[in-house]
């Protein structure tokens, strides 16, 4: 089951000490409404009884879904303690899917990704090509998420939402050839867990794809 706690947190503009619900554990399908403030980042909003002051708290999180067998775990910096995931193993010979993220935006990306029954390695694959794209025009991406996928009969398409270093944001569709999502090489980051957690970002993809190039060549 799903587990918060309540805590006595002060407001940053007025300094009034009030209640804020916060989640440890969200479990999908039985807290389905609880998935879907995550997505939409309102589990983590705090709005101030006394001065109406609205803020976004972010704080460790563990969305376990038990039908997809798929864990993730928000906020990296939170969880450095040795031992705190002594677990990891565990979860992998059960069939989990286990990725750690480091911030909100990423969470809610992972979901939709998995929910969509994509790889994540072939996100971070289009993500690789964009940047290297925009790198061509001396622009830097500093986020690109995944927003939108579908499909029609002779393509899938791939919809991103790229963050400039200079704030400007810019949004890309990328068309692909049918079935792609299913024939990109099934992943297995297990290797990347020997810190205690598994984290599958631009930075551990790339050297999961240099490494594994010529086996999947």
């Amino acid at each position: 089951m799903s587990k918060m706690v309540i805590e006595n947190i002060t407001c940053p503009q007025c300094k009034v000490k009030q209640e804020f619900t916060v989640w440890k554990i969200v479990n999908f399908p039985k807290d389905n409404d609880l998935k879907e403030k995550i997505i939409d980042r309102s589990l983590f909003d705090f709005s101030c009884e006394k001065c109406n002051f609205k803020k976004v708290f972010m704080y460790p999180l563990m969305y376990h879904d038990n039908d997809k067998k798929i864990i993730i775990i928000s906020l990296l910096n939170e969880f450095d303690n040795a031992g705190k995931f002594d677990n990891l193993e565990q979860w992998f010979s059960s069939g989990y899917k286990v990725r750690f993220v480091d911030d909100l935006n990423d969470m809610a990306e992972k979901i939709s990704i998995f929910d969509a029954e994509l790889k994540d390695s072939l996100i971070e694959d289009f993500k690789y090509h964009i940047i290297n794209k925009f790198a061509k025009n001396d622009k830097k991406p500093e986020k690109i998420l995944l927003t939108s996928y579908g499909k029609n009969k002779e393509e899938d398409i791939f919809g991103f939402l790229i963050i400039f270093d200079d704030g400007s944001k810019e949004k890309a569709i990328l068309p692909m050839n049918k079935g792609i999502a299913e024939t990109y090489p099934v992943e297995d980051f297990r290797e990347l867990s020997e810190i205690g957690r598994v984290v599958v970002n631009q930075e551990t993809f790339v050297a999961w794809f240099e490494k594994y190039r010529e086996k999947y060549s």
